[in-house]
């Protein structure tokens, strides 16, 4: 069995959801469509996709079509946002403080400073 690669991944239990949650709650501004969000991830997109549609269906995450392409943004109203936004800030503390690997949300455009 693979161990979690960070604090936040061992807490959640699947790397792409992690990641994708991640992403989305520590840059709420930002409204990345689906390729921006796989990108620079080991992650097939039937995998992000999926994780996805479960964050849409518990409505933390909303999903937007516009030109065909779909763009998505973490509800910040939604009860959840502020737990997992706090919980996210004190688990990348935690790996930094602790020397423990960076998560792969730390690739790219939404990279989140050390």
């Amino acid at each position: 069995m693979r161990s979690a690669d960070n604090t936040l991944e061992c807490l959640l239990g699947a790397r792409t959801r992690t990641i994708l949650i991640e992403r989305l709650v520590m840059h709420p501004e930002a409204r990345p469509w689906f390729r921006e969000l796989c990108r620079g991830l080991d992650i097939g997109m039937t995998g992000v996709h999926r994780e996805l549609q479960r964050l849409v269906g518990l409505g933390l995450v909303t999903q937007e079509r516009e030109a065909g392409a779909c763009f998505y943004r973490v509800d910040t109203e939604h009860i959840l946002y502020e737990p997992l936004r706090l919980l996210a800030v004190a688990a990348r503390a935690y790996d930094e403080q602790s020397d423990r690997p960076l998560p792969s949300s730390a690739i790219g455009r939404y990279r989140i400073g050390r």
